[in-house]
C-alpha cells in the first residue's frame, strides 16, 4: 500500500506593506527617500492609509510626511 501523498504546507495570508508584489517597486521609483527603512515606513503608511490614526507615533507620522511627501 502506497503512503498518502504529503499535503502541501498551508499558506497563511499575512498583512504586509502592500497587497501586490508590483506595488512596492513602482512606489520606490516615485519617492526619493534618504534611506530604505524610511521608504518602507512610508509605503506601509500609504498602503493602508493610516497616517492620521492615533496609535501611530506623531514623530513617525511627521517623518513619513517630510521624507516622502505622503498623506
Amino acid at each position: 500500500m502506497e503512503p498518502a501523498p504529503a499535503k502541501p504546507p498551508k499558506r497563511y495570508i499575512t498583512r504586509t506593506f502592500a497587497t501586490s508584489s508590483h506595488f512596492i517597486p513602482d512606489l520606490l521609483q516615485q519617492v526619493q527617500c534618504e534611506d530604505i527603512y524610511e521608504t518602507l515606513v512610508c509605503i506601509k503608511f500609504k498602503a493602508f492609509g493610516r497616517c492620521y490614526q492615533r496609535k501611530y507615533k506623531p514623530i513617525t507620522r511627521e517623518k513619513c510626511r517630510k521624507t516622502c511627501n505622503f498623506c
